[in-house]
């Protein structure tokens, strides 16, 4: 699950720690462009990786094969541990949240601000956004 998750991640999941020959050939960096694409990464996808990320962090996988995980961020899916972290911290927003009736985040974006603050209120701060609009549109009607 964890690796299917990953994989669907640009670049098909295909990225360093690749041996050939005892050599490890590593693929290159992506551009900025690459990355931002990483992370504008749909619903879905975002929670399921960010939720893989965490669970390889905490279990320690990447220790398998590399000394940290910022190294295996940069060197395995060429992303930065703080990159990984919004997704991570991301999916565990969408998590928080899920109970109420509205919708969820729908991208990483929406998370962010929700991020800063405890889990516990994250949820009402949640409901909050989602009536903003409706708020203005009824505003816009009077």
């Amino acid at each position: 699950m964890v690796a299917a998750a990953i994989a669907k991640l640009p670049h098909g999941g295909d990225r360093g720690n690749q041996h050939t020959g005892g050599k490890s050939a590593i693929a290159p960096l992506p551009t900025q462009r690459q990355a931002a694409e990483m992370l504008n990464i749909g619903v879905d996808t975002f929670i399921e990786v960010g939720n893989a990320l965490a669970e390889i962090r905490d279990s320690r996988i990447y220790r398998n094969s590399f000394g940290t995980f910022e190294d295996y961020c940069k060197e395995r899916w060429g992303f930065t541990r703080m990159q990984a972290s919004r997704v991570i911290a991301a999916a565990e927003v969408v998590g928080n949240v899920t109970d109420r009736l509205q919708d969820p985040p729908s991208n990483i974006e929406q998370t962010r601000p929700l991020t800063k603050l405890p889990a516990e209120q994250q949820p009402e701060a949640w409901a909050k956004a989602q009536e903003l609009p409706l708020a203005r549109a009824r505003e816009d009607q009077a």
